[in-house]
């Protein structure tokens, strides 16, 4: 007698072994990632050959194997992008976006120095005609020295510690901080690398023979390390990528300065070369999670499974609980959640992830535990389960697998059958 009951206890706890549940996740793992470029002519790849295939946002999606996307405007202005993505103008791309490859601010900073420069030597114009105006002065109708040297000093008094570029580098946080909480608001899962800003006129020193006349490179120093304390490198909304450290070595933009005695070559286009590009694409890489952000959350209409094999029912006003190291998370049991049978035989109950989180993002590949409170299940013969943990699931790519209730569970239950009929 007493073997047969231990055969039966050895029943039930075999059949709880093998009972376990799977939440299915969020993945794209049939798809490539997206990679999505937002921002100004950087991002555009102005001045390439091929933007399509040399942009560094196309460099790094070829690497990675991603669809890339660009929406990178010349010109554009921090403002510029929160004008548009309070219009709306982006909220598919960034919906459907894994990456988001962003660059602004250059144009806040940089554009406003060469106004600034251009208006101290008598040049008042939209930004665009500045250059070939300067090119007509100093080129096509070649200036005498003594004029160029005076112009050269003006723009040297100019730049140095100007207010208003000062002031414009001092706002560009508070906007930058904006895009980023707008990107995130569209799609909370994406992934943000924002590359910061690089002096691209780092070897641009103009001398008339031993005499220093225009350091461009020292003067718009100061305002890139300004712009720069935006991008901080400890948040946990982007990735910072230090473009400032690559262009810190001449030849990765179309800069040629030139010398005041041979002008021909004068070009202070800032933009980056093909080499430049790369440069830019090899250092986000080097950071690139390839992990598809989305498949990191669980579905919001995930479920746990309870599964026992016998009919049971929850206890109104007590608690079920899914428990990491660093966090807890409660739901409030009603008494109405069913159990329903099933062709196995086994009865299921199933609770949505979002009623313990309240919609809140469950931690990626974090370990779980889900824990039940003393009483909160009774069998139809109103016999209790005590304090139970019912199992456990690994959030992850591309699945998480629940072991529930059916391994306590079941036990439990046929624990307290056996009890109730030798009693």
């Amino acid at each position: 007698m007493v073997r047969k009951r231990m055969i039966r206890i050895a029943a039930w706890l075999l059949i709880g072994i093998l009972c376990a549940g799977s939440i299915p996740m969020t993945t794209k793992a049939e798809e490539p990632l997206h990679i999505l470029a937002l921002g100004d002519s950087i991002a555009l790849g102005y001045g390439l050959e091929d933007k399509e295939q040399e942009a560094y946002g196309a460099v790094l999606a070829k690497k990675a194997g991603a669809k890339f996307t660009n929406e990178g405007i010349n010109g554009l202005r921090s403002e510029d992008l929160i004008e548009r993505l309070e219009a709306g103008e982006y909220n598919e791309q960034i919906k459907d976006a894994d990456i988001i490859l962003l660059s602004i601010g250059s144009n806040d900073v940089l554009k406003n120095c060469v106004i600034q420069a251009a208006g101290a030597v008598g040049i008042h114009t939209e930004y665009k005609q500045i250059y070939p105006e300067l090119k007509a002065r100093y080129l096509e109708h070649p200036a005498e020295m003594t004029e160029m040297l005076a112009d050269l000093r003006k723009v040297k008094q100019e730049l140095r510690e100007n207010q208003e570029v000062l002031d414009i580098c001092d706002q560009f946080e508070g906007k930058f901080e904006q895009i980023i909480r707008m990107i995130k608001e569209k799609n909370p899962y994406v992934v943000i690398y924002a590359d910061n800003v690089y002096n691209p006129y780092v070897a641009v020193n103009y001398t008339y023979g031993p005499i220093e006349v225009l350091n461009l490179s020292e003067l718009t120093e100061t305002y890139i390390r300004r712009i720069n304390e935006a991008f901080h490198s400890s948040s946990k909304e982007y990735t910072v990528i230090n473009a400032y450290s690559i262009f810190q070595k001449d030849g990765y933009t179309n800069v040629k300065a030139g010398t005041l005695e041979n002008l021909e070559k004068f070009n202070l286009d800032p933009h980056p070369n093909r080499e430049g590009h790369i440069q830019i694409a090899e250092k986000i890489y080097e950071k690139l999670d390839l992990t598809p952000p989305k498949a990191k959350a669980v579905r919001e209409d995930a479920k746990i499974e309870i599964t026992a094999d016998e009919k049971v029912r929850f206890v109104e006003g007590k608690h079920l609980y899914l428990k990491s190291e660093e966090k807890s998370y409660s739901y409030e049991l009603t008494g109405k959640e069913e159990f329903k049978e099933k062709k196995s035989g086994r009865f299921v109950c199933r609770i949505p992830i979002r009623k313990f989180t309240d919609g809140e993002e469950l931690g990626y590949l974090k370990t779980y535990r889900i824990i039940l409170d003393e009483d909160a299940m009774k069998d139809m013969g109103n016999n209790s389960c005590r304090e139970q943990e019912l199992g456990s699931f690994k959030t992850g790519f591309p699945v998480i697998w629940c072991t529930v209730a059916g391994i306590v569970i079941v036990g439990v239950l046929g624990i307290v059958i056996f009890r109730k009929r030798r009693s």
